[in-house]
């Protein structure tokens, strides 16, 4: 019986980290595209959204560079600054 529960919970766990997961991705989306003003940072958005919370095998080296995006691209008026922010981002963490 307690063999049975094991495998029962090993079997349902990828399913309840594919929900939080979900849910945390929703979250960061809704969080940090309410101040998007251009398409290239809603575009970074959703990519560092998925990267940091919904990919299968995340690259916990690049959580940084994800979250440097998420912190700075908030309210960001041009493209120009877009670029910067993404270059920036990228030589501070990699």
């Amino acid at each position: 019986m307690k063999i049975l529960i094991l495998v029962l919970l090993f079997v349902s766990l990828p399913f309840v980290t594919v929900a939080r997961d979900e849910a945390a991705h929703n979250d960061c989306l809704l969080q940090n595209l309410k101040g998007a003003k251009t398409d290239r940072a809603t575009s970074q958005v959703r990519t560092a959204c998925y990267q940091l919370y919904k990919k299968f095998m995340p690259n916990k080296k690049r959580q940084p560079y994800y979250e440097c995006l998420l912190e700075y691209l908030d309210g960001v008026e041009s493209d120009e600054a877009v670029k910067t922010i993404v270059s920036t981002c990228e030589e501070k963490y990699n």
